[in-house]
């Protein structure tokens, strides 16, 4: 992020509050039936959150964490899956080795996403105890997640870099929302097939993940390269002028 403003800096302070509050509210109702399952699943977390793909003409990221991060908000507790949240966005916004670590954005990312995943645990109880069938309880809480995490992502760019927040919101969706929509199914479908435990199908879920993360990648580095081509030869055009001047 460049410089950032008074805005910024207090809209990022504002969504840290609202994370820590969640955080907390979640670590004090920690009990899980199972601590070696959701070390399990927590760990199926934060490596599927290492799998990322930079987003093009965003300044941003996706990684393959998303089915695992509903999954947890409908088959976990409350508590359960917010703290799988923070790590897993923790860990998405680590740099890799040899990059600068940014410490605001990473503790904007795990505010961002845990309230994010509190939104849709709340929708999908909520939903369900409507009487809403599961499918549609989970897209439901999808789409409670892709707004609380896409909004103040695209205010904070805007805040922060000046880019165009409705712009930048309709690209991120653009680019996301197939991958929503694909991770919701993968999460629908990893509960029909799960049985009454999670350990079945955690690793078959993955596999699929990993798979998708290839597709998602090779699709994406076809949508950048042309961007980077033009970029480069603009880049050698002005080392050429300036250096007939």
């Amino acid at each position: 992020m460049n410089k950032l403003s008074i805005f910024a800096k207090l809209f990022i302070g504002l969504m840290v509050a609202v994370g820590t509050a969640v955080i907390i509210h979640g670590a004090l109702r920690f009990r899980p039936q199972s601590m070696l399952m959701f070390v399990f699943f927590l760990t199926l977390t934060a490596v599927a959150s290492r799998l990322r793909i930079r987003l093009p003409r965003v300044n941003g990221t996706m990684s393959i964490n998303l089915p695992f991060f509903l999954v947890a908000a409908t088959q976990l507790s409350a508590a359960e899956a917010l703290l799988i949240a923070c790590v897993g966005s923790i860990v998405q916004s680590l740099p890799r080795p040899g990059k600068t670590l940014q410490p605001v954005r990473v503790i904007f990312n795990a505010a961002v996403v845990t309230s994010a995943v509190a939104c849709a645990a709340y929708i999908f109880s909520a939903t369900r105890g409507a009487g809403w069938i599961f499918s549609l309880a989970l897209a439901s809480a999808a789409a409670a997640f892709f707004i609380a995490n896409t909004v103040p992502v695209s205010l904070v760019l805007w805040l922060a870099e000046g880019a165009q927040p409705v712009n930048t919101w309709l690209e991120i969706a653009h680019l996301t929302v197939p991958y929503y929509v694909l991770s919701a199914g993968v999460a629908v479908i990893f509960n029909g097939i799960h049985n009454a435990s999670i350990w079945p199908s955690a690793l078959p879920l993955f596999a699929l993940m990993l798979l998708i993360h290839a597709s998602f990648r090779r699709y994406f580095g076809e949508v950048t390269e042309p961007v980077k081509k033009a970029q480069a030869t603009a880049a050698e055009t002005v080392q050429a002028r300036a250096s007939g001047a």
